[in-house]
Protein backbone atom coordinates (compact mmCIF):
# COMPACT_ATOMS: atom_id res chain seq x y z
CA UNK A 1 0.00 0.00 0.00
CA UNK A 2 2.99 2.23 -0.01
CA UNK A 3 3.43 2.86 3.82
CA UNK A 4 0.44 3.20 6.91
CA UNK A 5 -1.42 5.72 7.85
CA UNK A 6 -2.44 7.25 4.57
CA UNK A 7 -4.80 10.54 5.34
CA UNK A 8 -6.71 12.69 2.12
CA UNK A 9 -4.78 15.02 0.93
CA UNK A 10 -5.76 18.38 2.14
CA UNK A 11 -5.06 20.39 -0.96
CA UNK A 12 -7.44 18.32 -3.34
CA UNK A 13 -9.77 16.94 -0.86
CA UNK A 14 -8.98 13.68 -1.93
CA UNK A 15 -9.82 14.02 -5.02
CA UNK A 16 -6.47 13.69 -6.51
CA UNK A 17 -7.01 16.59 -8.98
CA UNK A 18 -6.95 20.56 -8.22
CA UNK A 19 -8.78 23.31 -10.34
CA UNK A 20 -6.92 26.54 -10.53
CA UNK A 21 -8.16 29.86 -11.65
CA UNK A 22 -5.98 32.60 -12.56
CA UNK A 23 -7.22 35.95 -13.82
CA UNK A 24 -5.35 37.13 -16.59
CA UNK A 25 -6.59 40.73 -16.54
CA UNK A 26 -9.79 42.83 -16.27
CA UNK A 27 -12.81 40.72 -16.14
CA UNK A 28 -11.11 37.60 -17.23
CA UNK A 29 -9.70 34.27 -15.63
CA UNK A 30 -8.62 31.11 -17.08
CA UNK A 31 -9.45 27.68 -14.75
CA UNK A 32 -6.99 24.63 -15.63
CA UNK A 33 -7.41 21.40 -13.34
CA UNK A 34 -4.58 19.22 -12.92
CA UNK A 35 -3.27 16.29 -11.17
CA UNK A 36 -2.35 17.18 -6.89
CA UNK A 37 1.22 17.80 -6.81
CA UNK A 38 1.35 17.35 -3.45
CA UNK A 39 -0.05 13.81 -3.01
CA UNK A 40 0.95 13.03 -7.00
CA UNK A 41 -2.84 12.21 -7.90
CA UNK A 42 -3.40 9.60 -5.66
CA UNK A 43 -5.42 12.00 -3.20
CA UNK A 44 -4.06 10.15 0.23
CA UNK A 45 -0.98 11.26 1.75
CA UNK A 46 1.47 8.93 3.87
CA UNK A 47 3.21 10.48 7.26
CA UNK A 48 6.89 10.69 6.44
CA UNK A 49 8.03 8.47 9.08
CA UNK A 50 5.20 5.44 8.05
CA UNK A 51 6.37 5.41 4.27
CA UNK A 52 7.46 2.08 2.78
CA UNK A 53 11.22 2.19 2.30
CA UNK A 54 11.51 -0.62 -0.50
CA UNK A 55 8.31 0.73 -2.80
CA UNK A 56 9.18 4.61 -1.90
CA UNK A 57 5.56 4.94 -2.06
CA UNK A 58 4.76 4.15 -5.45
CA UNK A 59 2.98 0.62 -4.18
CA UNK A 60 4.66 -1.32 -6.74
CA UNK A 61 8.40 -3.20 -6.63
CA UNK A 62 10.76 -4.60 -9.34
CA UNK A 63 11.06 -8.80 -9.07
CA UNK A 64 12.24 -11.08 -11.18
CA UNK A 65 10.19 -14.40 -12.83
CA UNK A 66 10.64 -17.14 -14.39
CA UNK A 67 8.61 -18.77 -17.40
CA UNK A 68 8.74 -21.95 -18.02
CA UNK A 69 7.71 -22.95 -21.79
CA UNK A 70 6.79 -26.50 -23.19
CA UNK A 71 7.95 -25.64 -26.68
CA UNK A 72 6.20 -28.02 -28.98
CA UNK A 73 7.75 -30.43 -31.00
CA UNK A 74 7.77 -28.69 -34.62
CA UNK A 75 6.90 -25.11 -33.48
CA UNK A 76 6.82 -22.77 -36.49
CA UNK A 77 9.17 -20.05 -36.86
CA UNK A 78 6.69 -17.12 -35.44
CA UNK A 79 4.79 -19.24 -32.94
CA UNK A 80 3.58 -17.08 -30.00
CA UNK A 81 3.02 -18.27 -26.38
CA UNK A 82 0.66 -16.46 -24.47
CA UNK A 83 0.87 -16.17 -20.61
CA UNK A 84 -2.45 -14.63 -19.33
CA UNK A 85 -1.71 -12.33 -16.33
CA UNK A 86 2.03 -12.56 -16.09
CA UNK A 87 2.88 -9.22 -16.96
CA UNK A 88 3.28 -6.23 -14.98
CA UNK A 89 1.09 -5.25 -12.13
CA UNK A 90 0.04 -1.82 -10.70
CA UNK A 91 -2.81 -1.06 -7.82
CA UNK A 92 -5.98 -1.02 -9.24
CA UNK A 93 -5.40 -2.12 -12.67
CA UNK A 94 -5.30 -5.68 -14.37
CA UNK A 95 -2.07 -7.27 -15.07
CA UNK A 96 -1.70 -8.04 -18.65
CA UNK A 97 -0.27 -10.92 -20.49
CA UNK A 98 3.39 -12.18 -21.58
CA UNK A 99 3.31 -13.17 -25.32
CA UNK A 100 6.49 -14.97 -26.45
CA UNK A 101 7.65 -15.17 -29.82
CA UNK A 102 9.53 -18.33 -31.19
CA UNK A 103 12.45 -16.91 -33.70
CA UNK A 104 14.51 -19.51 -35.54
CA UNK A 105 18.30 -19.34 -35.64
CA UNK A 106 19.52 -19.56 -38.98
CA UNK A 107 22.40 -23.09 -39.34
CA UNK A 108 25.38 -23.47 -41.34
CA UNK A 109 24.08 -26.96 -42.94
CA UNK A 110 20.41 -27.40 -42.35
CA UNK A 111 17.49 -24.95 -43.98
CA UNK A 112 14.16 -25.94 -42.87
CA UNK A 113 10.95 -25.81 -45.22
CA UNK A 114 8.12 -26.18 -42.39
CA UNK A 115 8.34 -29.88 -41.17
CA UNK A 116 11.32 -30.89 -43.98
CA UNK A 117 14.84 -30.14 -44.09
CA UNK A 118 17.54 -29.58 -46.96
CA UNK A 119 21.11 -29.62 -46.84
CA UNK A 120 23.65 -29.53 -49.36
CA UNK A 121 26.24 -32.54 -49.85
CA UNK A 122 29.35 -32.12 -51.89
CA UNK A 123 29.99 -34.99 -53.76
CA UNK A 124 33.32 -35.81 -56.33
CA UNK A 125 32.33 -36.40 -60.37
CA UNK A 126 33.27 -40.29 -59.70
CA UNK A 127 30.96 -39.94 -56.93
CA UNK A 128 28.23 -38.55 -58.77
CA UNK A 129 29.09 -41.56 -61.27
CA UNK A 130 29.77 -44.43 -59.51
CA UNK A 131 27.97 -43.63 -55.86
CA UNK A 132 29.46 -42.34 -52.45
CA UNK A 133 29.11 -43.10 -49.16
CA UNK A 134 29.24 -40.00 -46.65
CA UNK A 135 28.96 -39.00 -43.26
CA UNK A 136 27.61 -36.05 -41.68
CA UNK A 137 26.73 -34.57 -38.78
CA UNK A 138 23.05 -34.43 -37.91
CA UNK A 139 20.74 -32.06 -35.38
CA UNK A 140 20.75 -34.65 -33.09
CA UNK A 141 24.42 -33.75 -32.21
CA UNK A 142 25.08 -37.64 -33.70
CA UNK A 143 27.00 -38.62 -36.91
CA UNK A 144 24.81 -40.35 -39.75
CA UNK A 145 25.98 -42.46 -42.52
CA UNK A 146 23.97 -41.99 -46.03
CA UNK A 147 24.62 -44.28 -49.15
CA UNK A 148 23.54 -43.92 -52.47
CA UNK A 149 24.13 -46.21 -55.39
CA UNK A 150 22.29 -46.38 -58.38
CA UNK A 151 21.89 -44.03 -61.63
CA UNK A 152 24.33 -41.19 -61.83
CA UNK A 153 23.50 -37.81 -60.17
CA UNK A 154 23.48 -34.44 -62.06
CA UNK A 155 24.51 -31.27 -61.22
CA UNK A 156 20.94 -30.01 -59.14
CA UNK A 157 19.92 -33.27 -58.70
CA UNK A 158 18.11 -34.06 -55.32
CA UNK A 159 17.57 -37.15 -53.11
CA UNK A 160 15.27 -37.41 -50.47
CA UNK A 161 15.78 -39.84 -46.29
CA UNK A 162 12.47 -40.12 -45.73
CA UNK A 163 11.21 -39.63 -41.89
CA UNK A 164 14.56 -37.79 -41.24
CA UNK A 165 12.72 -34.23 -40.66
CA UNK A 166 10.96 -32.25 -38.04
CA UNK A 167 7.89 -33.47 -36.32
CA UNK A 168 4.55 -32.26 -37.16
CA UNK A 169 3.73 -29.64 -34.24
CA UNK A 170 -0.04 -30.80 -34.83
CA UNK A 171 1.00 -34.39 -35.27
CA UNK A 172 4.62 -35.13 -33.36
CA UNK A 173 4.23 -38.76 -34.78
CA UNK A 174 4.53 -38.05 -37.36
CA UNK A 175 8.07 -36.39 -39.32
CA UNK A 176 8.68 -34.84 -42.34
CA UNK A 177 11.74 -35.68 -44.55
CA UNK A 178 15.35 -34.82 -45.20
CA UNK A 179 16.61 -33.19 -48.81
CA UNK A 180 19.94 -33.96 -50.11
CA UNK A 181 20.91 -31.44 -52.72
CA UNK A 182 23.90 -32.44 -54.92
CA UNK A 183 26.89 -30.06 -55.11
CA UNK A 184 29.55 -31.65 -58.12
CA UNK A 185 33.05 -30.88 -57.82
CA UNK A 186 34.38 -31.17 -61.22
CA UNK A 187 38.60 -31.91 -61.55
CA UNK A 188 40.00 -28.83 -62.47
CA UNK A 189 41.91 -30.00 -65.22
CA UNK A 190 42.48 -33.09 -67.10
CA UNK A 191 45.86 -34.47 -68.59
CA UNK A 192 45.97 -36.20 -72.26
CA UNK A 193 46.49 -39.57 -70.47
CA UNK A 194 43.15 -39.05 -68.44
CA UNK A 195 41.56 -37.88 -71.73
CA UNK A 196 42.63 -40.80 -73.34
CA UNK A 197 40.93 -42.85 -70.43
CA UNK A 198 37.97 -40.89 -70.43
CA UNK A 199 37.29 -41.22 -74.13
CA UNK A 200 37.78 -45.28 -73.77
CA UNK A 201 35.43 -45.48 -70.77
CA UNK A 202 32.92 -42.76 -72.23
CA UNK A 203 33.10 -43.95 -76.11
CA UNK A 204 29.61 -43.87 -76.80
CA UNK A 205 28.71 -40.29 -75.26
CA UNK A 206 32.01 -38.95 -77.60
CA UNK A 207 31.65 -35.93 -79.16
CA UNK A 208 31.17 -36.03 -82.84
CA UNK A 209 33.90 -34.65 -84.65
CA UNK A 210 32.80 -31.65 -87.53
CA UNK A 211 33.54 -32.13 -90.77
CA UNK A 212 31.96 -29.32 -92.43
CA UNK A 213 34.80 -26.71 -93.81
CA UNK A 214 34.06 -23.28 -92.42
CA UNK A 215 35.63 -19.91 -93.42
CA UNK A 216 38.90 -19.03 -91.30
CA UNK A 217 36.64 -15.98 -89.14
CA UNK A 218 34.16 -18.50 -88.37
CA UNK A 219 36.46 -20.89 -86.74
CA UNK A 220 36.91 -20.02 -83.33
CA UNK A 221 39.28 -21.17 -80.14
CA UNK A 222 38.37 -21.12 -76.39
CA UNK A 223 40.52 -19.59 -73.65
CA UNK A 224 40.39 -19.42 -70.28
CA UNK A 225 38.17 -17.01 -69.19
CA UNK A 226 39.57 -13.56 -67.33
CA UNK A 227 38.16 -10.40 -65.43
CA UNK A 228 40.15 -8.26 -67.95
CA UNK A 229 38.27 -9.78 -70.76
CA UNK A 230 35.64 -7.51 -69.50
CA UNK A 231 34.66 -4.17 -71.38
CA UNK A 232 33.33 -1.90 -70.15
CA UNK A 233 32.15 1.53 -70.80
CA UNK A 234 34.87 4.03 -69.88
CA UNK A 235 33.07 7.33 -70.39
CA UNK A 236 31.68 9.36 -67.65
CA UNK A 237 28.52 10.83 -67.42
CA UNK A 238 29.28 14.04 -68.54
CA UNK A 239 31.44 13.12 -71.47
CA UNK A 240 28.28 10.71 -72.46
CA UNK A 241 26.60 14.13 -72.78
CA UNK A 242 28.91 15.83 -74.65
CA UNK A 243 28.98 13.19 -76.97
CA UNK A 244 25.62 13.86 -77.65
CA UNK A 245 26.05 17.80 -77.88
CA UNK A 246 26.87 17.58 -81.84
CA UNK A 247 25.54 19.41 -84.58
CA UNK A 248 22.07 18.66 -86.18
CA UNK A 249 22.45 15.93 -88.62
CA UNK A 250 25.32 14.67 -86.99
CA UNK A 251 23.69 12.98 -84.32
CA UNK A 252 23.44 15.79 -81.75
CA UNK A 253 20.74 17.36 -79.96
CA UNK A 254 19.26 20.41 -82.22
CA UNK A 255 19.50 24.19 -80.74
CA UNK A 256 16.06 26.55 -80.81
CA UNK A 257 16.67 30.51 -80.41
CA UNK A 258 14.92 31.78 -77.45
CA UNK A 259 12.23 34.26 -78.80
CA UNK A 260 12.94 36.56 -75.64
CA UNK A 261 16.32 37.42 -76.67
Amino acid sequence: MGGEGACTCDQCKGKGMVTRIVQLGPGMITQTTNHCDKCSGEGTIIPEGKRCKTCKTQKIVKEKDVIEINLDKGAPNGKKYTFAGMSDEYPDHEAGDVIITVKEKEHKVFKRKQADIAMTIKITLLEALVGFEKEFLYLDGQKHIVRYKGKVINPGCVKTIMYMGLPLMNNPAVQGNLFLHFEIEFPKEVNEAQAKQFNEILSAQKPKAITATFEAQNSHECIMFEKSHINENKKTRNEAYDDDDGEEGQGGRQQVRCENQ
